[in-house]
């Protein structure tokens, strides 16, 4: 399940 590193990759940054 690589869409789940995409929505990491997109969630985690927007978190910081």
């Amino acid at each position: 399940m690589m869409s789940l590193r995409v929505i990491y990759a997109n969630i985690i940054p927007k978190y910081t």
